[in-house]
C-alpha cells in the first residue's frame, strides 16, 4: 500500500468527522479543517491531473497544491479570530 493511498484513507476518515462536527454543531473551524484535508489529499494525490494549466498566475500548479498553500493559511487566520463563547 502506498502513502498516498494511506493519505487517501486518513483524509476520509477526517472528512466523516469533519461532517460529524458540523452536524453536532461543533468547532466549525475544526470540521472544515477536516473536510479540507480530505479534498487536498483528493486532488494532490488521487486526481493529481486536475489542475489550472490555463490560469497564468498559477502555472503547472495543482488544484490540490493550490488548497494546501492558500486555501490552509487562509483558514488557519480565520481561525485565530473566532471568538470563545462562554456557558
Amino acid at each position: 500500500m502506498t502513502w498516498n493511498i494511506i493519505f487517501f484513507i486518513i483524509g476520509i476518515a477526517t472528512a466523516v468527522v469533519g461532517i460529524w462536527n458540523l452536524a453536532q454543531r461543533r468547532n466549525i473551524f475544526l470540521a472544515i479543517a477536516g473536510i479540507l484535508w480530505f479534498v487536498i489529499t483528493l486532488f494532490k494525490f488521487i486526481l493529481p491531473q486536475v489542475g489550472l494549466y490555463n490560469f497564468v498566475l498559477f502555472p503547472n500548479t495543482t488544484l490540490g497544491d493550490l488548497l494546501l498553500f492558500m486555501v490552509v493559511p487562509g483558514l488557519i487566520i480565520l481561525a485565530y479570530f473566532q471568538g470563545h463563547r462562554r456557558s
